[in-house]
């Protein structure tokens, strides 16, 4: 985002802050281990019954 970084003021920015919710980072978040954990084991599971593992 570096255009809204040159044009956007400190007052732009809070309103943002103010409009979008926080959340967590979708791949480094805090429950990313979590995630991928299941769809490894998601992935282990389709290839053991087909025959893949």
């Amino acid at each position: 985002m570096p255009r809204a970084a040159q044009l956007l003021t400190r007052e732009d920015w809070a309103a943002v802050d103010t409009a979008v919710p926080a959340s967590d980072d979708p791949l480094f978040g805090e429950s990313f281990q979590e995630r991928f954990a299941m769809l490894r084991k998601q992935i282990e599971s389709e290839a053991s019954v087909s025959g893949h593992s």
